[in-house]
């Protein structure tokens, strides 16, 4: 049971929450609705990534290069490695993290990994859904300053 499992996290010191879901992302039931998505997606939509980024499908770096339809659907259709991401972009240096959202849901996993690998990493919410988009800012400000605070007293 969902509560049972939430309860066993927590007692492990595991940062554990519920997400409300309304699409089956992520799986099989997404399948029916890949020709539609790339059909809508079309060729004609031209995205490109510039620089190296991190990819959550892959857990790794995807190289720079067009962003075609199969590489949004593969986003949509195959399981998230959040963990196994943060972790390899840690171990490439990366240790100030910006979370766009109205849901903190990044945050747990990213401190859990940095504990994991004995970084230190910051996580800069955008916002909470409990509160103002100033309240997002103020929240972002003093985590900025904080790391500001940290870097000028090495």
């Amino acid at each position: 049971d969902l509560q049972g499992i939430l309860q066993a996290a927590q007692t492990n010191d595991i940062e554990a929450d519920v997400e409300p879901m309304t699409v089956a992302a992520h799986s099989p039931i997404m399948d029916a609705y890949r020709e539609e998505f790339t059909k809508q997606f079309g060729s004609d939509v031209s995205l490109t990534r510039r620089a190296p980024g991190f990819s959550s499908v892959s857990a790794g770096l995807h190289p720079e290069g067009p962003l075609t339809p199969d590489y949004w659907w593969n986003a949509i259709r195959e399981p998230v490695m959040m963990q196994q991401t943060f972790e390899a972009m840690m171990a490439s240096g990366v240790s100030i993290f910006v979370e766009i959202g109205g849901r903190s849901s990044f945050g747990p996993i990213l401190r859990d990994a940095g504990r994991a690998c004995s970084c230190e990493i910051h996580v800069i919410p955008s916002m909470s859904v409990d509160s103002s988009v100033q309240t997002g800012m103020d929240a972002a400000f003093q985590e900025l300053n904080r790391i500001f605070a940290v870097a000028a007293s090495r």
